[in-house]
């Protein structure tokens, strides 16, 4: 190659929602200072609107700037349909006052969503998601605000709100919050349904609920299908997208998959029941009724909305305790990827690999999606001897593959083969058999990033422990204060 392009990356501080790609423009959601979704296009150049591409070396269209992650010469295709990483690239590159706004990490307004449905005699119809074939009887929304609002089919008197809300306010008084309660009556499950999924949720940032993919948002999407309503109308998109069908710009996190993932504050997790997770977190339950639900509903409406409510708010000082949207939030900006794909670990990995390699004048091309993949070896498990044993030990390794990756300089660029013959004396091979080589003139590329990681990590507990320090001080201050 002649030359190193050196693209500008600055996503350090990245809260991204979603990013469409419009061809001559990126279409970008993240949030605003006031919590909200906020759109910023971010127009390409008639020059970069390609894709990269791997060509033959004799090709006279090969770049002389740029190279693929592995050393093969790569050639720009002329198009408006970019891959995943020239999207990155694109976004990457664009201009830093445009996309200034991406980089302050904000709270978002949150919504704790819960859904009730018609029991009947199958009670099985009520779970099954797919077939969604009772009747959605309420929604619960409740904010991180404390605002509570419950969409229903039957009549309340105004007396029977104010004890909703009045009831709310004592099940929860030991927070000191004051809540708000707002009942909305609907003619027909069709108007509430298309009201939530219109006029309601195109406005919510951030859109949770326990088990919310589930149950509660798969039922409602097929519900919507069932009886003639668009579920794609609650994105400002009109898109649904992946396994989940989540609406493009709007994001939506099932509570229950991020406890299960990142908390670690309850330490004994008997059940993942809402009920037993706001005990164990809040020191509060659900609210107890005689009966089934089915009872409830046809004997004490007020209660039924209650409970509606309750199970809301509940999420809301789970989240609030646990603090586990944060921990997902902070994910997605360290890795500098879409808030919801900061759960897989393989494409927030892939994102911190190309931001390296675009520093080197390298890239990633879009694998073709028919090639065969090959199956790798995963970790070494040694086989148990079986039987009863006395004085048994316990080694654990802290971090023992990233050290291990660091300490070896084991990265997919310097990968060689497995079971090389001849290989260079210098090499790292593994047990597996596969070589590495160590010694190439560039640092690993995941030994920068492990290196980086433990770096911010190390900086970030200290700052903790700094903190820590300076609360105990503040709480013996107001000890002796209240002497």
């Amino acid at each position: 190659m002649k030359s190193r392009h050196k693209i500008h990356v600055n996503l350090k501080k990245l809260m991204l929602v979603n990013i469409e790609n419009k061809g001559t423009y990126l279409h970008v959601s993240h949030f605003s200072e006031e919590g909200k979704i906020e759109f910023t296009d971010v127009p390409i150049n008639s020059s970069d609107q390609f894709v990269w591409e791997k060509c033959s070396p004799r090709d006279t269209r090969k770049s002389t700037e740029f190279e693929t992650w592995d050393k093969k010469p790569i050639k720009k295709i002329k198009t408006q349909r970019y891959d995943k990483y020239r999207t990155v690239e694109l976004l990457m590159g664009a201009d830093e006052e445009l996309t200034k706004p991406f980089w302050d990490f904000q709270n978002p307004n949150k919504y704790f969503v819960d859904i009730e449905v018609e029991m009947t005699d199958e009670m099985a119809d009520s779970l099954n998601t797919e077939a969604a074939k009772n009747k959605v009887l309420s929604i619960g929304i409740g904010t991180d605000k404390c605002k509570m609002i419950v969409l229903g089919l039957v009549d309340l008197t105004d007396k029977q709100k104010d004890r909703i809300k009045k009831n709310l306010n004592k099940h929860f008084e030991k927070f000191g919050d004051e809540w708000t309660f707002q009942y909305q009556k609907f003619e027909s499950e069709y108007d509430m349904l298309y009201t939530f999924f219109k006029q309601l949720g195109p406005k919510m940032a951030v859109i949770t609920g326990w088990n919310w993919f589930g149950y509660d948002w798969p039922y409602l999407i097929n519900r919507c299908a069932k009886i003639g309503i668009d579920p794609k109308i609650i994105s400002p998109a009109r898109r649904l997208m992946g396994k989940n069908q989540t609406p493009m710009h709007l994001l939506m996190v099932d509570y229950l998959e991020i406890y299960k993932k990142w908390d670690r504050t309850i330490k004994i997790k008997e059940s993942n029941r809402l009920d037993y997770v706001g005990e164990k977190a809040v020191g509060l339950k659900k609210i107890e009724y005689e009966g089934s639900l089915r009872d409830l509903y046809n004997d004490d409406k007020e209660k039924f909305m209650f409970y509606n409510a309750v199970d809301c708010a509940l999420l809301h000082y789970i989240d609030q305790k646990l603090k586990t949207m944060t921990t997902l939030f902070k994910i997605a900006q360290l890795n500098k990827v879409e808030i919801d794909r900061s759960l897989s670990p393989v494409w927030a990995t892939e994102v911190m690999m190309l931001e390296k390699f675009l520093e080197r004048g390298q890239t990633f091309t879009q694998e073709d999606r028919d090639q065969i993949h090959v199956k790798f070896t995963g970790g070494y498990v040694k086989e148990p001897t079986k039987g009863l044993h006395e004085w048994v030990a316990c080694y654990d390794f802290a971090s023992l593959y990233p050290n291990t990756m660091v300490q070896w300089g084991i990265s997919p660029e310097v990968y060689k083969g497995k079971n090389v013959n001849n290989p260079d004396p210098s090499w790292v091979k593994s047990s597996s058999g596969a070589y590495f080589a160590d010694k190439e003139k560039d640092e690993p590329i995941l030994r920068v990033i492990i290196k980086d990681l433990y770096s911010k990590r190390k900086k970030a507990k200290k700052e903790m422990l700094g903190l820590n320090s300076q609360i105990d001080g503040w709480k013996k201050e107001l000890e002796e204060l209240e002497k």
